[in-house]
């Protein structure tokens, strides 16, 4: 059965999701029905994986079939998704490499002419203007790395 299953497959697993599953057969056998129980497992893992599982197990329990089928399709769903991240990975590895090399570039450059080339750079910081024009580029940066952390941490 079902609850049987979960119960061979929560001792196998290893933690962290071992005793997760641990927890929903004790919560099983305490009488709280299976997707309730699920349900919970995906409140402490809100995992997008955990969703599809703890939902084909919900409808299997209702609706009934055939299971090993059901999980066999819902394995392949899971890996097709995990090889679909890593190839954004690989793809937009460039990218994002780019990325991190624009929101370097900025204070690295400031610390060069500070440090190397500090009779050039010393009007700037002693004039009005130059400290206005460097507060706003320290705010366009900041804006410029808040907008590319979102963009790089983009889910997929």
């Amino acid at each position: 059965s079902l609850d049987q299953a979960l119960v061979v497959v929560a001792d196998k697993l290893k933690s962290p999701l071992g005793p997760e599953l641990r927890q929903v057969c004790r919560q099983v056998q305490m009488g709280l029905p299976v997707p309730v129980a699920l349900q919970s497992l995906h409140t402490r893992v809100p995992l997008l994986d955990i969703q599809i599982l703890v939902s084909t197990l919900s409808v299997h329990r209702e609706v009934g079939g055939n299971l090993v089928e059901t999980l066999g399709r819902m394995s392949v769903l899971l890996r097709d998704r995990l090889n679909f991240r890593r190839q954004v990975q690989a793809t937009t590895a460039a990218g994002r490499f780019a990325a991190l090399f624009l929101v370097l570039v900025t204070p690295l450059v400031f610390l060069y002419f500070y440090f190397f080339r500090n009779q050039a750079f010393m009007p700037v910081l002693s004039a009005t203007v130059g400290l206005t024009m460097l507060a706003v580029v320290v705010v366009l940066e900041l804006v410029g790395i808040t907008w590319v952390w979102n963009v790089i941490r983009l889910k997929y």
